[in-house]
């Protein structure tokens, strides 16, 4: 009887075990909810295992986000990965992309379309200027640079790369940008003053120059071509007989080479009021021009104790078109 009773127990321990575990088994178990989770320390983004990205980037709804060693989201910070190469993430912890960065002391820099921040590098603004920015991704300002290209450019005061305009070194020694942005230098990598020619296969030639000073190079719209030229002549004093001596100089000049002048007249500048004389070289330079029409156009003009000339050649039947050119850079020569 007892040993049946024992039986019995046994039995019914079973039975009671095997429907606990059949009812644990069938009650179900919340799974973790997935989404951005905040206390008091910060914003973490919990994943549905109920895991959590720490000490990494993590791609959360498009935008990238990085979390730190505890799983923290990062806000305001600059983030460095292992190649060097540093990003930022703005205050809703977004990495940012395509945008600016200011920094404590107020200077700017770039991210660019991979999030990276820019180093020796350009970037194009939605207003389409471009800036650049140096090897500590600071943008320049006020500024020549020589980028990878080999070509000198010009950043003024708001960090804009210049174009089609003239700028003034420290020592006041003046340079014309091209419209890429580019320094106009001659093919020995020198910015020139003086004069040069061109053939119509475009092949160009300086018949003198300096190391010093600038040039404009403009090509035309057909085979022909377009470039200024400036020279300048320093003097304790420069006045106005100055100016008259020098036309009357250059006109003696013309007339020796049987030079046909089609225009003498005024022509206002920023320095003061220019003298300006228009003529057709065609017949002097049948020989090179092969039948094609030259003109050249010169202004002289004054500027504190220099006295200049600028010069414009144009080969070929364009100057009509190409002269408002000339004539748009001498009313914004810099002082």
């Amino acid at each position: 009887m007892v040993k049946m009773l024992r039986k019995t127990k046994k039995v019914i321990a079973a039975v009671l075990t095997a429907g606990m575990l059949m009812g644990a088994m069938s009650t179900p178990v919340a799974a973790a909810t997935e989404g951005w989770k905040k206390d008091a320390t910060g914003w973490w983004y919990q994943n549905a295992n109920g895991s959590y990205p720490k000490n990494k980037w993590e791609k959360i709804n498009g935008a990238w986000y990085y979390f730190d060693a505890r799983g923290y989201m990062l806000s305001n910070s600059w983030v460095p990965d292992k190649s060097g190469k540093w990003y930022y993430v703005g205050s809703t912890g977004a990495m940012k992309a395509n945008d600016w960065v200011k920094g404590k002391a107020g200077e700017w820099y770039y991210m660019g379309a991979d999030g990276a921040m820019k180093v020796n590098d350009w970037a194009q603004d939605k207003d389409e200027s471009w800036y650049y920015f140096g090897n500590d991704g600071v943008m320049k300002t006020d500024s020549f640079i020589k980028d990878k290209s080999g070509k000198q450019y010009y950043l003024d005061s708001e960090g804009v790369m210049e174009t089609d305009s003239w700028v003034q070194d420290k020592f006041g020694k003046k340079y014309y940008m091209g419209n890429d942005g580019s320094m106009i230098i001659d093919s020995d990598g020198n910015t020139i003053i003086g004069s040069i020619t061109c053939d119509i296969d475009d092949s160009w030639t300086i018949l003198s120059g300096a190391s010093d000073g600038a040039m404009y190079l403009i090509p035309s719209a057909n085979e022909g071509a377009l470039f200024l030229a400036l020279v300048s002549e320093t003097k304790a004093e420069v006045s106005e007989d100055d100016l008259v001596a020098a036309k009357d100089a250059l006109l003696q000049q013309y007339k020796e080479y049987d030079l046909k002048v089609v225009e003498d007249t005024t022509v206002n500048t920023p320095c003061g009021t220019g003298l300006s004389f228009t003529l057709d070289v065609s017949d002097y330079m049948n020989d090179k021009m092969e039948g094609h029409a030259a003109y050249i156009k010169q202004v002289l003009f004054m500027d504190g104790n220099e006295l200049y000339l600028f010069q414009i050649i144009c080969v070929d039947d364009d100057f009509a078109t190409l002269e408002p050119q000339f004539d748009a850079i001498i009313s914004n020569i810099s002082k």
